[in-house]
């Protein structure tokens, strides 16, 4: 787990197309982190503590904890300064060629 990026766990929730936009997210995230756009929620991973109230408390739930692919880039941006392989070696490095 030391290999990931220190935001990397911020990149892992996704609001679908679910979201109705109730505000309840909204409302219980401690951090500020997910804001009403457009009729949706939209979480901003900045300041993000991960502590899923927001997934807890959607009635619809339009939020998820998302899991990478084995094989894909990881959700989180690369900015090729973390090492080329993360959780546990299983997921690359978008920077890998």
């Amino acid at each position: 787990m030391s290999q990931l990026p220190p935001d990397a766990w911020q990149h892992l929730l996704r609001v679908t197309e679910d979201c109705v936009g109730c505000g309840i997210c909204q409302r219980v995230c401690p951090s500020g982190s997910i804001r009403g756009e457009n009729g949706r929620a939209v979480h901003t991973p900045g300041r993000c503590q991960t502590c899923l109230a927001c997934i807890h408390a959607c009635p619809r739930r339009a939020i998820q904890l998302t899991v990478p692919d084995r094989s894909g880039p990881p959700p989180w941006p690369c900015d090729a300064k973390h090492p080329r392989r993360a959780l546990r070696g299983h997921f690359h490095c978008c920077a890998v060629p």
